[in-house]
């Protein structure tokens, strides 16, 4: 976040992960469901204690304990991050929120682009001309301007560097399920020797 929007915008986004409905994924009322399993649970519940270990400061959220049903951690906002703690270099896969300044678009593009990983990015500006030259300067698979996890099945989906490689949907899809391999055979009864130019 840019650093002159850094205090707005965690207040609105603790807000927001305050309110957030936790529930059952069927009810339609219900804005964010439980993680998907136990050890998935137990894994990002470690990431919030490492943050916390690690000195980054919990504006709301979990403090390392489920949220009521199994399986449930509320949404967890953390300030005080550096890019090199785990919280800002590992993938969490969960309701983990790591808010790190910026002062220039440079600076935002070297904190994205430190990392192994390479799934997606969200970009928010009033500016599409600002979002394209940054969009083109993100090395990850996903890139969102002004919304995060759309989805349409005719738009490409997948990650770069060690969030995967190749495309879910749309005619990516297909090499992604398919090994090419090249067979060439020569047809005539003439056997060419290979060390040997012919005209």
């Amino acid at each position: 976040m840019h650093e002159s929007r850094y205090e707005d915008v965690v207040r609105g986004v603790a807000e927001r992960a305050r309110a957030i409905r936790l529930g059952d994924p069927q009810d339609e009322a219900t804005e964010m469901g439980p993680i998907a399993h136990e050890g998935q649970m137990r894994s990002v519940l470690a990431h919030i204690e490492r943050a916390l270990a690690d000195g980054a400061q919990l504006v709301v959220g979990g403090d390392g304990t489920p949220a009521g049903p199994p399986c449930f951690v509320p949404p967890t906002v953390f300030t005080g991050v550096r890019n090199d703690m785990a919280l800002a270099q590992e993938e969490i896969f969960g309701p983990v929120l790591g808010v790190i300044p910026f002062s220039d678009d440079a600076e935002a593009v070297r904190i994205a682009n430190d990392t192994r990983f390479g799934l997606a990015a969200g970009i928010w500006t009033r500016s599409l001309s600002r979002a394209h030259l940054l969009a083109r300067e993100l090395r990850c698979g996903n890139i969102w301007v002004n919304t995060y996890r759309a989805s349409a099945a005719q738009a490409p989906f997948g990650g770069t560097k060690q969030s995967g490689y190749g495309r879910e949907r749309r005619l990516e899809a297909l090499t992604y399920y398919t090994r090419v391999k090249n067979t060439m055979i020569e047809l005539s009864d003439h056997t060419r020797d290979p060390f040997k130019l012919e005209t």
